[in-house]
C-alpha cells in the first residue's frame, strides 16, 4: 500500500502576514515623523508669535519716545535727532504688524478689521517721513498728526502691557500657537489700529515726492 504524499506548506498565508506587519510598521513610523513635524511646525509658529510680542513692546515704546521728541523738536538739530529716532523705532514695525495680525489668524473675527495691521504700518510710516523735514516748528496739521499718533501708541502700550510674556519654551510656544490670552490683546491692538477713519497724513505722498 503506497503512503500518501505529505501535503506541501503553502508559504503564501505567512509572507503576506510578514508583508502587513512590515506595512502597519511603516505607517506607524510615517504617522509618528509626520506627528513630529507637525509638532515642530506648530512649535515655530508660537515662538515666532512670542518673539514678535516682545519686539511689539519695544517697538511702541520706542515709538512713543520718538514722537514725544519730534512734537518737541523747534529747531534742525533736534529735528533730526527725532526723526533718526523714529527711523530706529520703525525698522521693528513688522513685529507689532504681524503680532496683531497673528490674533486674526489663529482666532478670526467676524467681519475682519478693514485696516490690516501691516497697512497701519504703512501709513504710519509714510505719514511720519512726510513729516517735520524744515528746521521750522511743526505745523498745525503735522503737530496735530503727531498728537493723534501718540494717543494711539499710547493706547497699544496700555494694551501690550496687559500681556505676560514668560520665557519661551517649546510647551508655551505650543500653547501659544493654538490661542490664548494673547489673542484677546492682538485683537485689541488691531481694533485701536482701526480707530481713526483717516490714518494716513493729507497730501504726505504729494509731500513726499515733491523732495
Amino acid at each position: 500500500m503506497k503512503e500518501s504524499p505529505a501535503p506541501r506548506r503553502s508559504w503564501f498565508t505567512p509572507i503576506v502576514l510578514v508583508l502587513l506587519v512590515l506595512s502597519a510598521i511603516g505607517n506607524v513610523y510615517l504617522y509618528s515623523i509626520q506627528l513630529q513635524q507637525a509638532q515642530q511646525t506648530r512649535i515655530a509658529t508660537g515662538t515666532r508669535i512670542l518673539e514678535d510680542a516682545r519686539n511689539s513692546k519695544q517697538h511702541v515704546e520706542a515709538m512713543r519716545a520718538a514722537l514725544a521728541a519730534l512734537a518737541a523738536s523747534d529747531d534742525a538739530n533736534s529735528r533730526i535727532a527725532a526723526k533718526s529716532e523714529l527711523g530706529y523705532a520703525l525698522d521693528d514695525a513688522k513685529a507689532l504688524a504681524d503680532f496683531a495680525s497673528a490674533g486674526q489668524a489663529v482666532a478670526p473675527r467676524a467681519p475682519a478689521p478693514a485696516r490690516p495691521a501691516s497697512r497701519f504700518v504703512e501709513e504710519v510710516e509714510l505719514s511720519l517721513r512726510a513729516v517735520g523735514n524744515t528746521a521750522e516748528s511743526l505745523g498745525e496739521t503735522e503737530q496735530g498728526y503727531v498728537t493723534m499718533l501718540e494717543e494711539i501708541y499710547a493706547d497699544l502700550d496700555t494694551e501690550l502691557g496687559r500681556l505676560e510674556i514668560e520665557r519661551t519654551t517649546d510647551q508655551l510656544a505650543l500653547q501659544t500657537a493654538h490661542g490664548g490670552p494673547w489673542t484677546e490683546t492682538a485683537h485689541a491692538l488691531l481694533a485701536i489700529m482701526n480707530g481713526p477713519e483717516q490714518l494716513l497724513l493729507e497730501g504726505a505722498a504729494q509731500r513726499l515726492s515733491s523732495h
